[in-house]
C-alpha cells in the first residue's frame, strides 16, 4: 500500500502557482488594470533638455504618455514632478496618447544656469468614473542649464 505525501504535494502546488504570478512575470513589463486608468510607455523628447541664455528649450521639451482604461473615459492627465514644485496638464493628442509642453516659466523653474540637472516626474490619470492612477516608473528628465560664463566680467 502506498502512501501519499500530502505536505509535499501541497507545497508543490503553492510553490508552481506562486511563481507563475510572480512579480515582473509579464512580458510585456507592464500589467494593464482591468478597470480604471494604466499609464504605460512615458517618455520624454528629448531626454535632455538644452536651454538657451534666455531658459527657453532649443529643441522643445515634451513628455509623451499613453493612458489605457478600457471601462471608462480618461478626462484628466497630469505630469507632476517629484522634487520640484511644478505639475503640468497634459494634452490629449489622439487615441491613448497625451503630451505635456514644458513652457519656459516652468524651464526657469526646473533649470540651473551652467548645470544639467536630473529630475523625476510621475503621470496621474483620472478616468470619469473617478478612478485615479499613476505611473509605476517616474520619467527621468535632464534640464541642461545655459552656460551664462560669458557675460560675467
Amino acid at each position: 500500500m502506498r502512501k501519499i505525501n500530502l505536505v509535499g504535494a501541497t507545497f508543490s502546488l503553492v510553490f508552481t502557482l506562486g511563481c507563475s504570478s510572480m512579480p515582473g512575470a509579464s512580458k510585456s513589463g507592464e500589467d494593464l488594470a482591468a478597470s480604471g486608468p494604466t499609464v504605460v510607455n512615458t517618455r520624454a523628447n528629448p531626454e535632455t533638455v538644452e536651454l538657451d541664455r534666455n531658459y527657453n528649450a532649443k529643441t522643445g521639451a515634451e513628455v509623451i504618455t499613453e493612458v489605457k482604461d478600457f471601462s471608462a473615459k480618461v478626462v484628466d492627465v497630469k505630469l507632476r514632478f517629484v522634487n520640484a514644485p511644478v505639475e503640468i496638464p497634459m494634452q490629449h493628442v489622439s487615441g491613448t496618447t497625451w503630451r505635456a509642453t514644458l513652457t519656459s516659466g516652468q524651464l526657469k523653474t526646473l533649470g540651473v544656469g551652467n548645470q544639467t540637472t536630473q529630475h523625476e516626474a510621475t503621470v496621474i490619470a483620472r478616468d470619469s468614473s473617478g478612478a485615479v492612477a499613476k505611473s509605476k516608473t517616474p520619467v527621468q528628465i535632464s534640464i541642461k542649464g545655459p552656460d551664462l560664463s560669458r557675460d560675467l566680467g
